[in-house]
């Protein structure tokens, strides 16, 4: 029964993906910085707000980002970060991704803001501080 469910939780989020990609194709918006691959789980976040609209409590299951956005991989969008008006990178990203995002951006005056995601994740920008012109 579990497996079963499982597997068509993973049919679910495929066709979730496969109808996100169609809309944006037919938007006639570019799909070129969009990995694509089987054993890619599309990151997911849950969020809890507060009465007063606050964030309260969350879980996260980024390890795709972690694990999928490499540094050669970012380096493929170079010409796309050079011709940005502003890079915005988060926390999720591993260390090496992170200071090659900020170091490209810096090759072509690029304004970096950073997103620390998380308290335990938020010291990432230790590595990158010197091209990030501003926290979230």
């Amino acid at each position: 029964m579990v497996k079963k469910a499982c597997q068509s939780e993973k049919k679910f989020f495929f066709l979730i993906g496969k109808l996100l990609l169609e809309h944006w194709n037919s938007a006639s918006l570019s799909t070129e910085g969009i990995m694509k691959h089987q054993g890619i789980k599309t990151p997911t976040i849950c969020n809890i707000f507060d009465t007063e609209g606050e964030l309260a409590a969350a879980v996260a299951s980024v390890e795709a980002v972690e694990k999928f956005l490499t540094s050669s991989w970012i380096q493929q969008s170079k010409q796309n970060i050079f011709s940005a008006p502003v890079m915005m990178v988060d926390a999720n990203l591993s260390l090496p991704a992170l200071k090659a995002s900020c170091q490209l951006a810096a090759e072509s005056n690029t304004p970096v803001w950073f997103e620390p995601v998380s308290v335990a994740k938020s010291r990432r920008i230790v590595s990158v501080v010197k091209y990030v012109v501003l926290p979230h």
